[in-house]
């Protein structure tokens, strides 16, 4: 009870933290630009085209969940289509709210948790879902500066900074996986130099920890070694996810009415703009993802297009997805009260009517 209260109040102000960043992002974003060519740019989009934006942020969070719900089965669980999406849900929305995108993985452990399954066997998905959405983000990322090269050394110095940062980071992350996870003697080398450094430090409670994580990596590598095609399904799926998020932008240049770029600039383009926000810890890259996307598309939404574009972009990938996955799982955490409360009542009157019974009998036996 008591670390679930302390997990509420983390998780309130990771709320009321990612609130005052996005109130002054826009504060900073609307300064100067003229608001009712912008609103109306906003309201004269086309719905058809965001309404595609919007199916490819839902498809986004069904792909997550269909991957979390593949491997949890070849576990051994019975998962149905819900449950799949309340751990897709809450990693989306509360990765959203966290610092790096820190509190995601732990929430959905704790849904998981919650609907009975291992921790281990949770974690498990996690690291496979993890490794499959590093390696797809690694080879979208060096596609976009391939195909964008030219475009990307007339960027400023600082983007180009940004983007290549971003890149370096996941690149680590996934070389740090492979190795973790394919690399006995590594993974090895690694856990000892972390159990020194934490008896140097005088962190001896931190050493279990570090053999319980190496633990399930290694239960991770002798997984996918086993169902190597669970995971080359789980990659298929996670790049029509990335496929899918990556395009909102181009739906959103469409939904303005602009032309002259095609889908797999933009497309590429996007792919880059989410490698630089990689490299910033704020909750869902706020502030970054809408600078980098005015300096990255300013020469694709020209005609005072710019803003709507960067604002709708963003509002249906990122806002809108964080409004309707937290609305999700509140509807979740109210149906499963009222499912508990409704097993508690029919308990309580299970007892009374038992009570009764008993009552009764005894009234009959000193009756008779």
């Amino acid at each position: 009870m008591e670390n679930e209260q302390k997990r509420n109040k983390k998780l309130v102000l990771s709320a009321v933290a990612f609130a005052v960043i996005v109130i002054c992002v826009f504060a900073v974003v609307f300064r100067n630009c003229d608001r009712s060519t912008m609103m109306s740019a906003l309201r004269g989009a086309d719905p058809l085209y965001l309404a595609a934006g919007v199916g490819c942020m839902c498809l986004f969070v069904c792909c997550e969940s269909s991957n979390i719900g593949r491997v949890l089965k070849t576990l051994g669980y019975k998962t149905h289509f819900i449950e799949n999406l309340e751990y897709g849900a809450s990693g989306f929305f509360f990765s959203g709210i966290t610092p790096s995108a820190s509190g995601g993985q732990p929430m959905q452990l704790y849904y998981m948790n919650r609907n009975k399954v291992q921790i281990a066997h949770g974690s498990l998905s996690l690291l496979v879902e993890l490794m499959g959405f590093q390696l797809v983000s690694v080879i979208l990322g060096i596609f976009g500066v391939i195909y964008d090269h030219s475009f990307i050394t007339g960027l400023s110095t600082a983007t180009q900074v940004l983007i290549y940062a971003g890149i370096a980071i996941s690149v680590s992350i996934l070389s740090v996986l492979i190795m973790l996870l394919f690399c006995p003697a590594a993974a090895c080398f690694i856990e000892r130099k972390m159990k020194v450094f934490c008896l140097k430090i005088n962190k001896k409670q931190a050493i279990r920890k570090i053999s319980k994580q190496m633990k399930e990596y290694r239960d991770g590598a002798f997984y996918i070694r086993k169902h190597i095609r669970v995971l080359a399904k789980n990659i298929a799926v996670t790049a029509v996810q990335l496929v899918a998020i990556y395009s909102v932008t181009y739906f959103v240049y469409r939904a303005l009415g602009c032309s002259g770029a095609g889908w797999l600039e933009i497309f590429s383009l996007q792919a880059l703009l989410n490698a630089g926000i990689a490299a910033v810890p704020l909750p869902g890259g706020t502030g970054a993802g809408e600078g980098a996307f005015k300096m990255i598309f300013a020469a694709i939404f020209t005609g005072g297009s710019l803003i709507p574009g960067m604002v709708l972009s963003r509002g249906l990938s990122f806002y809108l997805g964080m409004i309707i996955t937290g609305m999700f799982l509140v509807i979740i955490k109210i149906r499963n009260r009222i499912t508990a409360d409704g097993i508690q009542a029919k308990k309580r009157e299970t007892e009374l009517n038992m009570r009764y019974r008993i009552k009764a009998a005894k009234a009959d036996q000193q009756h008779a």
